[in-house]
């Protein structure tokens, strides 16, 4: 069973994003969080993997990915974007995010997963 901490403001793209990984074959359990107090807290639960809305009202991706990076390395964090590639998407790759995914292509998520997994099986 994949733990997954996602970080969304709006539920409907988060239930989107889990039905999608679900018909990939994936077992996951969710917790979603819109807020760096809940996320601060959910994070100390142990998640396999971070997805992160890349603008939260109030918590970004990149304030996320920096909490990660520093509080829980090993994590592997990717960013779900509504929007396509853009400046913030670069920023975040080159703050340690494992991938960036368009949420109009939400094919690719489940793949992402798999590569920041690095293989491993849950």
């Amino acid at each position: 069973m994949l733990r997954v901490l996602m970080v969304e403001d709006q539920e409907v793209d988060a239930e989107l994003a889990v039905r999608a990984l679900r018909r990939s074959g994936l077992q996951l359990e969710c917790e979603r969080v819109d807020s760096e107090r809940a996320f601060r807290a959910a994070l100390t639960r142990g998640p396999d993997l971070v997805l992160s809305d890349g603008q939260v009202p109030g918590f970004d991706g990149l304030a996320a990915l920096a909490i990660v990076r520093a509080e829980a390395p090993q994590i592997p964090f990717i960013v779900l974007s509504g929007a396509p590639w853009d400046h913030r998407a670069q920023a975040a790759i080159e703050a340690g995010a494992a991938d960036f995914v368009c949420k109009a292509d939400l094919s690719a998520l489940a793949p992402a997963i798999a590569r920041a997994l690095g293989g491993r099986r849950n």
